[in-house]
């Protein structure tokens, strides 16, 4: 957190450069607000009482499934999926700790859009999981799935089609209340060398 800003290209000074090195302030030490804004299909809307609904299929993230360029469809809605969507692929599929937002996360990505909460839901839904962290938990340092945890193998596993895998085995330890994978290989079918987990 930079209170008086920095420079573009040295980063570790202020904006004018001559005037010293920039301020910094932890992030822990302050609140800090995150704005999640344009999502790639931006609409301006006239008037309150106009139709919320939009077509179009050209924004940068192309698994919405009410995407289409004849049905109209709810662009609000839309926006939930995409934030959920954002948690699930930069986020729950990065770091093997962050399993307390697996359920607002599922909800936010529902294919039905009738099914998923509103922005507001989601962000008091957010907040009620938020205040059930120990604060101990909170400044946890997030632990990337590069680590072979069971969830992260499981996880890698699941975008690979079942029918093109031969198992051989795969073992798991518990060790330190975390599950390592003590040993893991895994063949595809087409005669390609065994891929090793471990």
């Amino acid at each position: 957190m930079f209170p008086r800003g920095f420079h573009p290209i040295v980063k570790v000074l202020l904006p004018d450069v001559v005037s010293g090195p920039a301020p910094v302030i932890s992030h822990t030490s302050v609140p800090v607000h995150y704005y999640y804004i344009d999502f790639g299909i931006s609409t301006w809307f006239t008037g309150s009482d106009a139709p919320r609904l939009v077509v179009g299929t050209l924004g940068l993230d192309r698994e919405p499934p009410e995407l289409s360029d004849t049905v109209p469809y709810g662009l609000f809605k839309l926006d939930v999926f995409l934030i959920g969507n954002l948690i699930r692929r930069e986020l729950h599929a990065n770091f093997s700790n962050l399993t307390i937002l697996e359920p607002l996360m599922s909800r936010m990505v529902e294919s039905d859009p009738a099914k998923r909460p509103t922005a507001a839901e989601a962000y008091r839904d957010f907040k009620t999981l938020r205040r059930g962290v120990s604060d101990l938990s909170k400044y946890r340092i997030l632990q990337p799935c590069d680590w072979p945890s069971r969830r992260c193998i499981l996880a890698a596993l699941r975008h690979i089609p079942l029918d093109s895998l031969n198992l051989d085995f795969v073992s798991f330890a518990v060790l330190d209340t975390r599950y390592y994978a003590a040993a893991g290989v895994v063949r595809l079918l087409d005669s390609t060398p065994p891929v090793t987990i471990v």
